[in-house]
């Protein structure tokens, strides 16, 4: 009897969760989230372009919580991580960047960073970018980087392992 009883009462929550309805969707929470979209690039854009390093890192981690980051979010983010004088600044400029790695234009962008990159950190990090982004199109890159008596013997290293890594020869 117990067991008969526990199994309708299952049953009748099955139930009537199915048939509870979802609530509509209310337009002004829609019209709220796409504000609230708004404002979180605003403050990116707004901190990036601060001479405080610390907040520079703070808009970083803010673009973080963007789900879909306009073009020009993206542009600043690049751009940052090209022209930023401080290297963790541009350190966690890569990493917030890996969430678009998909898009071409950050690939692109990253790839054109490279060459304005002095701190071998920032430059190994790119190279990790690279290997995770581009795959098998980055072995040429990654090949002339690892051939390069200019850049640090850790960066060659780790633009030899990262072409091992893409099916490149090395």
């Amino acid at each position: 009897m117990a067991l008969s009883a526990a199994a309708l009462m299952v049953l009748g929550v099955v139930l009537g969760r199915q048939s509870v309805a979802a609530p509509a969707a209310d337009p002004q929470y829609s019209e709220l989230r796409q504000e609230l979209r708004e404002m979180r690039q605003l403050v990116t854009l707004s901190l990036l372009r601060q001479r405080s390093a610390s907040d520079r890192l703070t808009a970083v981690s803010w673009s973080e919580r963007i789900d879909e980051p306009g073009a020009e979010v993206l542009s600043a983010l690049l751009d940052t991580l090209t022209h930023d004088t401080n290297v963790n600044v541009r350190l966690a400029t890569v990493e917030a960047l890996r969430r678009f790695a998909e898009r071409e234009t950050v690939r692109s962008g990253v790839v054109d960073a490279f060459d304005a990159q002095t701190s071998p950190l920032v430059q190994i990090a790119v190279i990790d970018f690279l290997v995770e982004a581009e795959g098998p199109r980055s072995a040429s890159l990654l090949m002339r980087l690892s051939e390069d008596p200019r850049l640090d013997e850790a960066v060659r290293m780790r633009a030899a392992r990262g072409l091992q890594r893409v099916g490149g020869r090395s």
